[in-house]
């Protein structure tokens, strides 16, 4: 039974990372990443306490940044820096 809680302990971890790094490459798509990475981090507390709680603590904070996080606005064309000046051709 211990053996079964490890290793569900050490998929549900896995899980949490590859949901980060997903947060990281699909940025566009942070909401789901996000609830997954607070679901299994909760889940977490259940199988392995939580991986001493700092697992818990932590996935929770990422979770969360993770999923209210918002893309920056795109400029105004207006607001964009101006381009400098090409070299005339010579």
């Amino acid at each position: 039974m211990v053996t079964l809680l490890g290793v569900v302990g050490i998929v549900n971890g896995l899980l949490v990372m590859v949901f980060g790094i997903l947060l990281y490459v699909k940025p566009q798509q942070h909401v789901v990443w996000g609830v997954l990475v607070i679901v299994f981090s909760v889940v977490s507390l259940f199988d392995t306490l939580g991986g001493f709680i700092i697992g818990l603590i932590l996935g929770l904070i990422g979770g969360i940044l993770g999923a209210v996080w918002k893309p920056p606005a795109p400029m105004a064309p207006g607001m964009m820096q101006p381009m400098p000046p090409s070299m005339p051709p010579q």
